[in-house]
Order: C-alpha cells, then structure tokens, then sequence
C-alpha cells in the first residue's frame, strides 16, 4: 500500500487554498470531539484511585498489603482494552471504537460508586478500565487523521487535559470527602463513607456527558484515511463534503478525486449524500468486521523498515509509566487532595511547552530526551530533599516533565505509524505501558519493606532507559505528513 495523504495533498483539479480550507474545516469540527474525554478520563481515573483507597481500606476493612489491589485491577482492564480497543479501531473503524470507550467508562464508573464488596470493586474498576484503556490510542489516532500536517503538533497540547482532569478529581475529593469519610476502620458503616462513592460518581457523570453530547451536541464522523484504507473511496468523500458544508466552504470534490488505495472498492455506488448507509445491525457490522483479522494486520509494525520503531516505541511505552514513583510519594507524603491538585496543575504548563518544543530543532525525539532527563533529574532532587516545600516543589517539577514525555509521546506514537494500522500500534504500545502502571501498586509495597527510597530510584531507572530509547529512534516526525 501506498503512503496516503489526505489533508497534505492536493486534489486533482483542485487549488492549494480550497485543500488548506478544507483541513482547517475538519480540524476545527474534529478538535472538540476527541479531546475532553477521553483524556480526562484517563488520568482522572489514576488521581481518584490515589485519593479513594483509604476510604475503600477503611468500609471494606482491606489489609494495606491487599490495597494496591484495587490500582492494579484498574490497570490489568486498561491493558486489555488499549491491545483490544487499538485492533478493533483498525477493523470496525474509529468512531465505532471510540463512542464504546466512552460508554463503558461511564457505565462501569457508576457501577463502581454502588460496589457493595471489595471484591466487586476491584472487577468493576477492571471493567471501567477496560473502557479508559482504549481511549488513548483510539483517541489520539482518530484526532491525527483529521489534522493537517502543520497541525499535528496540536495533538501534544491534548495533554493538558491529562492534569485538568486530575485537578478536577482532586476538587471533587476535596469538597466530597472530608464530611463524608470515616475517620478509621473501627467504626466505618457505608452510610458514614459515601464520600469516596461520589467522586466515582462524578467521574462517571463527566465521561457520561460527553458521551451524549457526541449524539445531541456534535456529530462525530468516521476518519476519512481510515475509510480510504479500506477502499471506501465513497464514504470518504461523504465525509470532506460534509465538513465542508458544515465550514460553509463548497469543496465540489467528486470519487476522482479520492486517491485509490486499493484496486476495488468497497464503496463505489453513487453518493446519496449521507455518511452512514448501511442497514445491517451494529452487531452484524462488527462481526463482519472482525472476520477480516489476520495475522497481516500487524505484520507490517515488524517489516524491515518498521521493526525498530515498533520495539523501541513498544519499549519506551512500557518504561514510561513511573506510578510506582507516585504512589510512593502520595503514601510516604499523605498529602490532601488539594495538595495533589497544585502537583497535577504543574502538568499544564508543559503541554504548551511540549507543544512548542516538538517544532524547534529538538523535534519529537530530542523533546522526549530531554523531558526524561528532567525527570529522572528531579525524583533525585525529591530524594535529597528535607522540607515541605521543597519536596512539593520538586513533585510539581517531576510532573511538568513526565507530563511533557506523555504528551509528546502521545504525538509522536500515531504519527509514525500509517493508517492501516496505526490504532493497532498504538493499542499494543498502550498496552505494554499498563504493564508496568498494573504491578506498580504491588511492586511498591514490596520496594517499601525493602528500602523506602527504592521505589524512586527504581521508577527513575526505568525513565533512564526509555530515555535511551528515545535518542535511538530511527524516526523523526517533526513535519512529515502522516500517512
């Protein structure tokens, strides 16, 4: 299959302004569908475990060597659903993917809040994982193949709402809790510990309302690249003209215009001027779908000029996630809700400097390198530190970083890889990271009784190593159009 260009090529017949008009179009309708939740939601859902757990220990009388069972349950159906969720999104499309992601996450958040048992938390919190884990890939991925290439950089701002969601967990905790909450688990009966239940509550409140305000409030369309790639030159065209209309802007693109990459169709009938014309069922055209897998699907993430990007991207995914840090901060720290809310505010200023960064000289490799650096520089500085201040200051500044690695990861991730299979890359690489973030909870208790300082320098090691393998990427991005 042939590179694909959508936004960065000229149509036949067409003039270089109508095709710039035409990706602002898109960009602008697409912007406010696949950012807020799913990225809220993601790390929202981490800075609500970190706050609920001593209440749930406290209802549920949980052993503290039992505790990080409810993370790790989180985290084991985030992993599942990034692998699942990235393949489906590259089978069934995007938008189908995405809209479950959302529905699951709101259904599975209130389940939570209304868990009777420790037991059933800890399924419930896998099951809403399971949702939250296929936001990312599906999310980035679907914001990408909108973007013109001069825009891509956008998908590194996305980020901020990594922390503004977490600020946003941190404030309901903090006026939810206190008044709600049992002081100890010698007298903690679930009428006196509501606290924790609402703030799952109004996690699943906020995924929930931009779930249905995909439906009543704007218009989500499937990724033109994505029906390209599977030869629906039809429905592709469909979709530009009605981004079109809705920019006010005639684009009077017709099928020949639409590059084949594929020697037949799927869609070849005459428009009918709708995106969606199928009768069968939802169900019937997954199942259709799904029948398509093979094993081809992610065979060209390991041919010759893909093999080193895929294991190296694969492996910084799985080194990345540095909860075992933070966990380990948030216990030894016992800080307040508030408190994690100024720490996670620090993350919103290294979106836009992240953004800016990736369009110098320092691209998207040398931004993640030295965003490690950063990083692995402060969780030293946080262990030399004696005062509050210093160790809150130094917990901000470990944030700004890791933060800024995140987020230009999340860039850098989709871009690299061509439609075809770029949800499924992004899915696996997703996936890998869980891995880590699920035995962080575990691995931090046994660090504790090892050496208290163990967990810090252990998640420093593994940003260490990332950060080597981010120097070693064969690819830069940095305007290149995606494929």
């Amino acid at each position: 299959m042939e590179p694909m260009y959508i936004e960065d090529q000229t149509m036949p017949g067409k003039s270089p302004s109508t095709d710039e008009r035409s990706a602002h179009t898109r960009t602008r309708t697409v912007t406010p569908v696949s950012t807020d939740a799913p990225l809220l939601g993601s790390h929202a859902t981490l800075q609500a475990l970190a706050i609920i757990i001593p209440q749930v220990q406290h209802e549920f009388d949980v052993p503290t060597a039992l505790s990080g069972l409810g993370s790790t349950s989180s985290f084991l159906g985030m992993l599942i659903g990034a692998g699942s969720f990235g393949i489906l999104a590259d089978i069934i499309g995007r938008r189908t993917a995405f809209n479950a992601t959302l529905f699951l996450t709101c259904v599975f958040a209130f389940g939570s809040g209304l868990a009777p048992s420790f037991a059933a938390l800890c399924g419930l919190l896998a099951s809403m994982g399971f949702g939250i884990g296929g936001n990312l890939p599906v999310d980035g991925t679907l914001f990408l193949e909108f973007m013109p290439t001069e825009q891509q950089k956008l998908l590194t701002l996305l980020s901020v709402f990594w922390p503004v969601g977490q600020v946003a967990t941190s404030l309901s905790g903090w006026f939810l809790m206190p008044s709600r909450s049992c002081a100890s688990a010698l007298d903690c009966p679930r009428s006196s510990n509501e606290g924790w239940r609402y703030v799952l509550f109004v996690l699943g409140t906020m995924t929930g309302a931009m779930f249905v305000a995909r439906f009543f409030v704007f218009r989500m369309l499937e990724s033109p690249k994505f029906l390209l790639s599977r030869g629906k030159r039809q429905e592709a065209l469909d979709v530009l003209n009605h981004l079109g209309r809705q920019g006010k802007i005639e684009l009077d693109l017709t099928i020949e215009d639409m590059p084949q990459l594929r020697v037949r169709d799927d869609d070849a009938s005459p428009s009918t001027g709708k995106i969606w014309r199928t009768s069968s069922s939802w169900m019937e055209v997954v199942s259709s779908n799904m029948s398509k897998f093979t094993p081809a699907n992610i065979r060209p993430l390991f041919s010759k000029s893909m093999w080193l990007t895929t294991l190296l991207v694969n492996l910084i995914w799985y080194h990345i996630q540095q909860d075992v840090c933070r966990l380990w901060i948030y216990h030894v720290q016992w800080l307040l809700a508030c408190a994690l809310g100024v720490v996670s505010i620090a993350g919103v200023p290294a979106s836009f400097a992240g953004m800016w960064l990736i369009e110098t000289s320092l691209g998207r490799r040398g931004t993640m390198v030295l965003s490690a650096i950063g990083t692995v520089i402060s969780f030293v500085l946080f262990n030399f530190s004696r005062s509050q201040a210093s160790l809150l200051g130094f917990s901000c500044l470990s944030t700004f970083f890791s933060n800024m690695i995140y987020g230009v990861l999340f860039t850098y991730t989709p871009e690299v890889f061509a439609s075809s299979y770029r949800a499924t890359a992004c899915g696996i690489a997703s996936a890998l990271g869980r891995i880590t973030g699920a035995l962080a909870p575990l691995m931090s208790g046994a660090f504790l009784s090892i050496w208290s300082d163990l967990p810090l320098y252990f998640a420093a090691g593994l940003i260490g190593v990332a950060g080597l393998c981010m120097a070693l990427l064969p690819i830069e991005t940095r305007g290149r159009p995606s494929l």
